[in-house]
């Protein structure tokens, strides 16, 4: 028998929530995140504030960083002694993160953290327990009012970076001029690919794996708020925006973002929001000083 329609609306698709992880598992979770957090702040081993070109560690040799190093290997090996597929993703991923910024072939942010990604991907899909518990990879709904909430973050967040730009005058020479001294004509072409390459790779490893494993270690709104404190950390040192500012304006994106993702249920709209505002930040990035 069919149920009569009602004429109602849908609510928002939420996403499925994770694999619920065990105390010891999230406790680990939360230690491997912090470590890897700590690590990519001034004084744990990470750059000075406004260092666009390189985010987190630079100085392996330093005590925090020697200290961070050796709570994320102990982490991830607990992660994989208590067999939980959360803690492993995520502390696997933090340790490769870290690891990749160490190397100075690895280039300018994202892609130390795309880096970071593909030997996660490699491990995870090499192994059947890991592959299986991926739950978050999917590109989730794209009906209108997601699109709605999508357009006011975009719009909100270019304006507040549009605002910061011109409030606090950063120095971002060390990523204006490689664009300045390629042709005019390749720009636009720049510009896309440097907006769907960054979105995509801290979609991946921020509302990706990382808010999964903490929705599975302390539930979904701790974690969204988690994973945006992470982001703005993140953002202090290092990137577009930065410094306590831009960190502000980084961990709010973050906040958003992650409500987003959960509401859509999967990344596609997530990414391409992010990438909206990236697009908005190479604009800033080309302009010339105020």
């Amino acid at each position: 028998m069919v149920a009569p329609h009602t004429g109602a609306t849908p609510g928002p698709r939420l996403a499925d929530p994770p694999e619920h992880a065990s105390r010891p598992a999230a406790a680990v979770i939360l230690l491997a995140v912090a470590a890897a957090t700590l690590l990519s702040l001034p004084g744990g081993g990470g750059p000075e504030p406004g260092a666009v070109g390189a985010i987190g560690p630079v100085d392996p040799l330093g005590s925090g960083a020697v200290a961070g190093m050796a709570v994320l290997v102990g982490a991830t090996v607990l992660a994989f002694v208590l067999r939980s597929p959360p803690a492993v993703h995520v502390t696997l991923l933090c340790l490769l993160a870290v690891l990749a910024h160490l190397l100075p072939a690895a280039g300018m942010h994202p892609f130390p953290l795309g880096t970071a990604l593909a030997a996660y991907a490699f491990v995870v899909f090499a192994r059947d327990e890991l592959r299986a518990s991926v739950g978050w990879l999917h590109t989730g709904a794209t009906d209108s009012a997601t699109r709605r909430v999508a357009t006011l973050v975009v719009l909100v967040a270019s304006a507040a970076l549009i605002v910061w730009y011109l409030a606090v005058g950063p120095d971002v020479g060390e990523l204006r001029e490689p664009i300045l001294q390629s042709p005019m004509a390749l720009w636009p072409v720049i510009a896309v690919f440097f907006a769907l390459a960054n979105a995509g790779i801290e979609e991946l490893a921020f509302r990706g794996v990382l808010l999964e494993g903490l929705r599975s270690a302390v539930g979904d709104p701790a974690a969204v708020a988690l994973q945006a404190v992470v982001f703005g950390v993140v953002h202090y040192a290092a990137g577009v925006p930065f410094g306590v500012s831009g960190a502000v304006l980084a961990a709010g994106l973050g906040l958003a973002l992650g409500v987003l993702r959960l509401r859509a249920g999967g990344l596609l709209v997530v990414w391409l929001t992010h990438a909206a505002i990236d697009l908005v930040i190479f604009v800033l990035i080309v302009a010339p000083p105020a």
